[in-house]
């Protein structure tokens, strides 16, 4: 990333910082409340101790879900795969205080024609692409929300798989995933415009696919939206408009490091451009 994407990276979570501390805080989807601190905390979606969005309940059950989906057996159990800690960011979406910013119309409206879409950074989706889970393989459901549902073992990037540039997105009515060199028509899945998919625009990924499936990598909660992933540099860029180019971003990397906050840092950066200069 070049320093002026670093800086624009910089300056645009500090603006959220700002903004999401300010006024009054939209209605979590899962307590139908404003994000508060929980009088007993959070123990699987921990990041979120001052401020959440969901009650141990919800966190209960997030965890179980994503237990489910990645349990491979005893030995993978102990095999240490920085994915899986990915993966549960954006399972916890639902206790995150700012799910509300991450919900809104489409950037990619070519490719997406849902009201609403479910941004999740591509600086996240990279790091939980189907392949990472190739090594021990996931568990898919029929249906997550049903304990009894039977259940079946994948290889991830298998029914995952990417596409080529300009070929179109489908699922068939067995929920099965595919790449067509032509229209998906009655397969095209919910939330998507039967439109070719663009690999610089992250559409083709197979990771798009896993997210968009309410068996596998979709947010608990949030079935009735289609995920989109954003490159937010690239957005901030095309657009200028934070509130567009929201997206869920790593939140296990704290706000403040060695005693300095993200307007130090910002100061830091800016006063090194005008030395640049």
């Amino acid at each position: 990333m070049t320093f002026r994407g670093i800086l624009l990276w910089i300056l645009w979570n500090a603006t959220l910082h700002e903004i999401s501390s300010e006024g009054d805080e939209a209605m979590c989807l899962c307590t139908h409340k404003e994000p508060a601190k929980n009088r007993i905390p959070l123990l699987f979606c921990n990041w979120y101790r001052q401020k959440t969005c969901c009650l141990p309940a919800f966190d209960d059950d997030i965890q179980s879900k994503f237990s489910s989906f990645i349990n491979a057996g005893a030995t993978c159990s102990k095999y240490s795969n920085k994915a899986k800690h990915y993966l549960a960011i954006v399972f916890c979406m639902g206790c995150n205080p700012d799910q509300a910013t991450f919900l809104g119309p489409a950037v990619n409206t070519d490719f997406y024609n849902a009201t609403s879409t479910l941004k999740v950074c591509a600086s996240i989706a990279d790091r939980v692409a189907p392949s990472q889970f190739d090594d021990c393989g996931l568990v898919l459901s029929t249906d997550r929300d049903n304990i009894c549902a039977p259940n079946s073992p994948i290889i991830a990037s298998y029914t995952f798989p990417d596409c080529k540039d300009s070929e179109y997105i489908c699922q068939d009515t067995m929920k099965n995933w595919y790449c067509s060199p032509t229209n998906c028509l009655q397969d095209t899945p919910m939330g998507f415009a039967d439109r070719p998919c663009n690999r610089k625009q992250k559409t083709c990924d197979g990771v798009v696919k896993m997210m968009n499936d309410n068996r596998a990598a979709k947010p608990p909660n949030f079935e009735e939206y289609p995920v989109e992933i954003i490159d937010k540099e690239a957005c901030m860029q095309q657009h200028r408009d934070i509130s567009r180019c929201n997206c869920l971003w790593d939140v296990s990397k704290a706000s403040t490091v060695w005693g300095f906050t993200v307007w130090h840092y910002v100061v830091i950066c800016i006063v090194h451009a005008l030395v640049d200069i």
